[in-house]
């Protein structure tokens, strides 16, 4: 029997009491046109129904052709779960699918099979999790609904793990459809239209003229009073991704990343004689003049899986201004030897004429003596002073950071921001357990207090490149 989509959908609206709105008419259409292609996004706003629309999508299927099988998969089983027992259902009681109800399969909760005339070993209909094992799966069309919610894209780690799930659907069918939305500004919806999903159907609450998408909801939801309401009950985050479909981070973070300026510009060293000889070693980014530069390394064996192991390169002008400089995700220790990574530090600190390194040493106590080996074996001056930390490690990043953000007093170089972690992992703070680049920098901020006196009086005691003067002692720490 050939029937459309929308009028099955508009039949199971009538027998459960419903009417359909031209919002549903518009899904099915879609949902009934691009049916043969083998990649497809549906995006429609929360609280639209688009669950429900999958699943009579399912039972439409399941009467057009018997023999068709699908896997429904969705971040969490509980989800799936609810999907099944509503496609059941709809078969169950709609006539115009009754007679697929099988007496010869048991009816599971995570699975069912409908009366087909072929023998297959795949259920018509199995549901399962994005972090449930996929091995021995198969099907014509694999569906992931709602697959990215918030609680599993707060990290780097964590959409790196949904997007590879998604990539094995191909894998376990011909056809795949993503519904839901979008939860984070690196949304895995994004992604994959980047890599070929070129069908896609997007259903925001508004469109960009201000048209409402259903004016006529029944119980007065998506008016513009509606609207104000959801507005002023959630972040700016959540509103944007969940009714407007602009992919944004739907969590509210910590740190407000939107007040740190991003430069270009690198140190600028000028020596400058003194009356009774020596040189005062005067050091501007633009036109402010750097008043304090320190390193911190949060060390760490670096390899893949594990921590990172990190150098942070700061400084604080005379205005206060805070520059993140450099963050350097150092090489990693194999075999637990730290030789190369002293070597890049020390280079690193030559490169940018810092004088001292601060180390935290809850790691391993030894490493600072093996980074004094390292520098007097390249015959580079530099003073390793080693930190033990005993505070809370969220708290004492906390405290480092969200002043000088707040107050709109820190700027980051272009390069941490292409060749570090810095940036996302401050994004996603305190969510995620990866935070080793801003540990180091929040190590290297707590050594750059304010100055006091005026610095150009005593060079040789708070220059930012008091070494490069020949001084090995340090004062003010």
């Amino acid at each position: 029997m050939q029937l459309p989509f929308k009028v099955f959908l508009d039949t199971q609206n009538i027998l459960s009491g419903m009417t359909t709105p031209q919002l549903h008419i518009d899904v099915a259409d879609w949902l009934e046109n691009t049916g043969k292609d083998p990649r497809r996004i549906l995006q429609v706003f929360r609280h639209a129904g688009k669950s429900y629309i999958l699943c009579c999508y399912v039972a439409w299927r399941l009467m057009m052709d018997p023999n068709y099988t699908c896997i429904i998969v969705s971040a969490k089983k509980s989800l799936a779960m609810r999907n099944s027992m509503m496609i059941r259902s709809i078969i169950e009681s709609n006539p115009l699918t009754q007679h697929l109800k099988s007496e010869l399969y048991t009816w599971q909760a995570n699975q069912f099979t409908v009366e087909r005339d072929s023998i297959q070993l795949n259920p018509s209909c199995t549901v399962t999790s994005i972090t449930s094992g996929f091995t021995g799966m198969h099907a014509t069309e694999i569906i992931g609904d709602d697959v990215e919610i918030s609680s599993n894209v707060t990290t780097e780690d964590a959409r790196n793990f949904l997007k590879d799930r998604v990539m094995e659907f191909g894998k376990i069918a011909n056809q795949v459809l993503l519904v839901g939305t979008p939860h984070h500004h690196a949304s895995l919806y994004t992604h994959c239209q980047s890599i070929g999903y070129d069908k896609v159907l997007k259903k925001p609450v508004y469109d960009k003229e201000g048209n409402l998408a259903w004016p006529n909801h029944a119980d007065g939801m998506f008016n513009w009073d509606w609207l104000e309401r959801q507005k002023n009950e959630s972040t700016e985050g959540d509103f944007k991704s969940q009714y407007l479909l602009i992919p944004s981070s739907t969590y509210e973070a910590l740190i407000e990343t939107s007040k740190i300026e991003i430069y270009e510009e690198d140190f600028t060293i000028q020596h400058i004689p003194q009356p009774m000889g020596n040189y005062l070693p005067v050091v501007r980014i633009g036109e402010n003049q750097i008043t304090r530069m320190c390193a911190g390394w949060d060390p760490a064996l670096g390899l893949r899986g594990r921590d990172d192991s990190v150098l942070a390169i700061t400084a604080r002008d005379d205005k206060g201004i805070t520059y993140v400089h450099d963050v350097i995700e150092l090489s990693g220790a194999e075999n637990k030897e730290f030789d190369k990574q002293c070597e890049e530090i020390i280079m690193a600190c030559d490169r940018y004429k810092i004088g001292h390194i601060f180390l935290e040493e809850n790691f391993s106590p030894t490493l600072k003596t093996e980074l004094n080996r390292k520098a007097r074996e390249m015959k580079k001056k530099i003073i390793v002073i080693g930190e033990f930390r005993n505070s809370n490690k969220l708290n004492f990043m906390a405290q480092q950071l969200e002043p000088v953000i707040k107050m709109g007093k820190m700027r980051v170089h272009k390069r941490v921001l292409e060749k570090s972690h810095f940036m996302s992992q401050l994004e996603e703070f305190p969510y995620n357990k990866m935070d080793d680049c801003i540990d180091a920098v929040s190590l290297a901020l707590s050594k750059l207090p304010q100055p006091n006196v005026d610095v150009t009086k005593i060079p040789l005691i708070q220059s930012p490149l008091q070494m490069a003067g020949g001084k090995a002692n340090i004062t003010n720490r």
